[in-house]
């Protein structure tokens, strides 16, 4: 019998996540699953996938086990006795509201640590008040030439193209206070695009000035702004022209619903036993928007007057989110791990003395 290779291996692992994910994906964030920074562990009783990394023996899991919903109590027992084995606490890191009285009775502690903006598409548009800004900023970018394209690489690749995508990446990250975020965030992808869809702004020149990656979820039916980028000198109204016309698309192709992601610790909630973790999450959302704009970034989202925000949950086991866990949480949020988070708190504070 011949033996494959890591990189064979690896390439049948990635088609096993895809199919499940295809068929079971019900959390936005499902498809990051298929990101390099995850290690995957299959179930052995039911057909799922739960994607997950180690940080100080802590096993996050990005978002929820992905599974048929009728074997998710199933599949969350043979998670703790893999954890239990290996000696390992678990997060699942924004997970979906709907599966918690699973993970309640399974034994699993739930916290509010966040919400999503979601938008039924069937009723969403670009009327009134609320969206006046948005609106204001589409026809910008519109009198100003911009047009608004589909890159699909699956179909044919163009260098020239991604090379403009990994310019303004570029570009983007470099004005960051840290190092550019993963696990929660996935990566422009061309090599494995993985039904993901591309949306880019040109300009009259064309030149693009912006682009927005989706990821699909709920069979397709559903899509979530994943990475959402522009040139730093980009004409005003880009990001927002790509991602009413990219809506726009997705209305005629009749699909459902539209994700513009998750705002941590935003509207953070808690029980009286876990009112120190609500405290921390609000101090943080308040004070330390130096490092990541907690607040800006809930504010972008709520412009475009999401038809709801729901809520998402850190869930963990054993029950109570103990110091270590969360510490480990942020750790694999940031590539260059926690410290990172520290070093731009001190030089942010440096330069305010």
């Amino acid at each position: 019998m011949e033996m494959l290779t890591e990189g064979q291996s690896k390439r049948q692992d990635r088609e096993r996540v895809l199919k499940i994910l295809r068929a079971y994906a019900w959390n936005s964030m499902a498809y990051l699953s298929l990101e390099d920074d995850k290690h995957w562990f299959f179930s052995q009783q039911v057909e799922g996938v739960a994607s997950y990394a180690l940080s100080h023996g802590v096993m996050v899991v990005c978002g929820d086990p992905v599974c048929a919903k009728n074997d998710m109590p199933a599949f969350l027992c043979e998670l703790k006795e893999f954890a239990s084995e290996h000696q390992y606490r678990m997060v699942f890191l924004f997970a979906n509201g709907e599966f918690l009285p699973m993970y309640r009775s399974a034994g699993f502690g739930t916290t509010a640590i966040g919400e999503e903006a979601v938008f039924d598409l069937c009723t969403w548009n670009l009327h009134g008040g609320r969206v006046a800004k948005v609106r204001a900023a589409v026809n910008h970018a519109k009198k100003a030439g911009l047009v608004v394209k589909e890159y699909v690489p699956s179909r044919k690749r163009d260098k020239c193209i991604e090379n403009e995508f990994s310019e303004i990446s570029r570009l983007w990250l470099a004005q960051k206070h840290t190092a550019p975020l993963k696990f929660a965030l996935g990566d422009i992808g061309f090599d494995f695009p993985n039904d993901k869809r591309y949306f880019y702004a040109l300009s009259r020149e064309g030149v693009m000035q912006g682009f927005i990656v989706f990821l699909p979820y709920r069979r397709a039916t559903a899509y979530m702004a994943d990475v959402t980028r522009r040139r730093p000198d980009a004409i005003y109204g880009t990001t927002e022209l790509v991602f009413c016309e990219s809506l726009s698309r997705f209305q005629e192709e009749r699909i459902a619903t539209a994700s513009l992601g998750v705002a941590p610790l935003a509207n953070v909630t808690a029980t009286w036993r876990r009112k120190g973790f609500q405290l921390l999450c609000k101090y943080i959302y308040r004070h330390m928007n130096c490092i990541y704009g907690f607040r800006q970034l809930h504010a972008a989202k709520e412009k475009y007057a999401p038809t709801r925000w729901e809520r998402v949950f850190i869930v963990s086991h054993p029950a109570l989110l103990s110091p270590k866990m969360s510490y480990a949480t942020a750790d694999v949020l940031d590539s260059k791990g926690f410290h990172d988070y520290v070093d731009a708190f001190l030089k942010h504070h440096a330069t305010m003395m």
